[in-house]
């Protein structure tokens, strides 16, 4: 199996968890379900900006401490980009079931 696809099931996993795991307010999350809650935002949003903002500040404070950039690929970069996409889309499906009832 590639990498590549590999990589997306695994995101698609932890999304779906994650989902789920914020639905019922026991996340690890915490933080970003409080600034989705304030700003009246999306949670999936929410979650794209957090992801992309810390990885931009470890690759600031990488470079700053060790003159190069380490520990941060693409899959690193891939994920701060779709798990809040994914996010978004399980709750997408959520809401169409829920709404068939």
């Amino acid at each position: 199996m590639d990498v590549h696809v590999r990589l997306i099931a695994k995101e698609r996993l932890f999304s779906k968890s994650l989902f789920f795991n914020v639905r019922k307010r026991h996340s690890g999350e915490a933080f970003v379900l409080a600034l989705s809650i304030v700003l009246r935002k999306p949670f999936s949003s929410m979650k794209i900006a957090n992801d992309v903002t810390l990885v931009v500040l470890s690759c600031v404070l990488s470079y700053l401490a060790l003159g190069y950039l380490f520990g941060v690929r693409e899959g690193t970069i891939l994920s701060a980009l779709t798990v809040g996409l994914f996010v978004r889309f399980f709750a997408f499906l959520c809401s169409q079931f829920s709404s068939r009832k």
